[in-house]
């Protein structure tokens, strides 16, 4: 029987107080308590960077002890892992008019962190994962899931009008 991972895709300020710019969305807890209980997941993966604990976490407590895993290394950790350090690069779009930023992503700064966290979420022993990530991560995760022969889910939460 293969295994089984719900992969959600969330906006880090929604996974708990210590990501930055936190917004508490009681949807939030109730979408990762529901997941947890209709899918039956046994584990939680979460990206959390050494940010926890997170709502996710707490939530992994009625799953029983070493039943959550972060699955991201800080960024201090990440340039010992071969990682860099940062992964995205923002500037201002129009400082004197706007808050509005525009991103550029280091593609492959990201890829070696998924396979980090394939390697991570492999490694572990679960029937049904719950692997939490932010949407720029859910659907390349999904695929790599699927290549490596997981049975993947793929949810997105979007809190209306919080983020």
């Amino acid at each position: 029987m293969s295994r089984k991972v719900v992969l959600l895709g969330t906006y880090h300020q929604l996974q708990g107080t210590n990501f930055s710019g936190y917004v508490e969305n009681p949807s939030y807890t109730k979408v990762v308590s529901d997941l947890i209980r209709f899918d039956k997941v046994d584990f939680i993966f979460e990206e959390c960077s050494g940010h926890g604990p997170s709502i996710a976490e707490n939530l992994a407590a009625q799953l029983g002890p070493g039943r959550y895993l972060d699955i991201d290394p800080c960024r201090a950790e990440r340039t010992k892992l071969g990682i860099p350090e940062e992964v995205e690069h923002c500037d201002p779009v129009d400082p004197m008019e706007s808050s509005d930023v525009l991103c550029e992503q280091d593609l492959n700064g990201h890829r070696l962190r998924e396979e980090l966290w394939m390697q991570r979420i492999s490694a572990e022993d679960f029937k049904v994962g719950l692997a939490i990530c932010g949407i720029a991560h859910l659907l390349s995760l999904g695929f790599r899931l699927q290549k490596s022969g997981f049975e993947a889910k793929v949810v997105q939460h979007k809190p209306s009008g919080k983020i």
